[in-house]
């Protein structure tokens, strides 16, 4: 908090700097993604048809500020696969095959411009905006280098306690990619249009 604090005016200028200086309790959240961006948003294995919507389906940083517009657009398509669907299935079917690939492109775009603005990442050229020229342009860029990196929980010393209940407590089968000591690099597949 003492870091934050010092550190306020130069890393969130003025405006917000001097709120976080004179907030008796400031906090401060991690931030968390999914690790791999789905590729499908149902399971029609199990005896009843199940889909994912909103941040069950794409948990999303919120670099983009579109969190709130994936879910409504994932209920306008499911609502829209109803009217023309055949069945539960085939509905489903069109709702995830329709998001997919929108959702992943937000998700990794949502990253990127975190990574960029946490100085994890830089900018060498402008974004592209056409769809093709935007997805080829996320695919070289998880082929290259480091990849997108997902965060694990943070090493500072301040989650020291942490990671020892999490060592201690936490069978390594039961951890989950965000409970790793080390960070990933990602090579993800982009879903082709």
């Amino acid at each position: 908090i003492a870091l934050l604090k010092k550190n306020a005016i130069s890393e969130w200028g003025d405006a917000l700097g001097a709120v976080i200086e004179c907030s008796p309790d400031p906090f401060q959240n991690d931030i968390y993604d999914i690790r791999t961006p789905l590729t499908s948003f149902i399971n029609n294995t199990t005896p009843a048809n199940i889909c994912l919507v909103g941040d069950a389906a794409h948990p999303i940083t919120p670099h983009c500020a579109c969190g709130s517009n994936l879910a409504l657009r994932d209920a306008y398509i499911l609502s829209c696969a109803a009217q023309k669907a055949n069945s539960i299935t085939e509905m489903l079917q069109h709702y995830s095959q329709s998001r997919v690939a929108d959702c992943s492109d937000n998700i990794l775009m949502s990253r990127h411009l975190g990574r960029l603005r946490n100085g994890m990442s830089e900018v060498s050229s402008p974004r592209p905006m056409d769809t093709n020229t935007f997805r080829e342009s996320l695919r070289a860029f998880c082929k290259g280098g480091d990849g997108i990196a997902h965060a694990t929980l943070p090493m500072g010393t301040e989650f020291a306690p942490t990671w020892a209940f999490v060592e201690t407590h936490v069978p390594e089968s039961q951890r989950g990619f965000w409970l790793q000591r080390h960070r990933t690099s990602l090579h993800l597949p982009i879903p082709e249009s």
